[in-house]
């Protein structure tokens, strides 16, 4: 009754099909719809594990250049803080030691490395003067 319904599969039975040769087809069709099937799931499932490992990636990825940003730009403000907080000090000490400090000798504290600053307070209590200091 069923093959009576559809035509088509009819024209694509062997002209003496037996049962066998009927079960045969069918279980190969069968067979080939598994594997096909077997094939998308598993390709589906692939390209999900792919998608929620890129997301789980850049969100560790993000969280954690935002956590290594933060520290960095921390500790890099704090330097310059203490930089900044240090070169204060060396004018008001340059001030309170020689008078007036020319507007020379404060562009080169603005312009200073951390070292540099360090090494000139190192030298401002002892030093004769602004030139043995700076070494002018």
């Amino acid at each position: 009754a069923m093959l009576r319904n559809r035509p088509e599969m009819v024209q694509d039975l062997p002209e003496e099909a037996s049962l066998q040769e009927i079960k045969k087809m069918m279980a190969d069709h069968w067979e080939a719809w598994v594997q096909k099937r077997e094939a998308k799931v598993r390709q589906e499932s692939l390209q999900e594990g792919i998608k929620k490992g890129i997301k789980k990636g850049i969100k560790q990825g993000l969280e954690q250049g935002l956590e290594q940003g933060l520290e960095q730009g921390l500790q890099k403000g704090l330097q310059k803080g203490l930089q900044k907080g240090e070169a204060l000090a060396l004018q008001r000490l340059l001030a309170k030691r020689f008078g007036d400090v020319p507007t020379s000798i404060l562009e080169m504290i603005s312009r200073a490395t951390a070292d540099q600053i360090e090494a000139w307070l190192d030298r401002v209590l002892d030093a004769e003067s602004l030139e043995t200091i700076f070494h002018l």
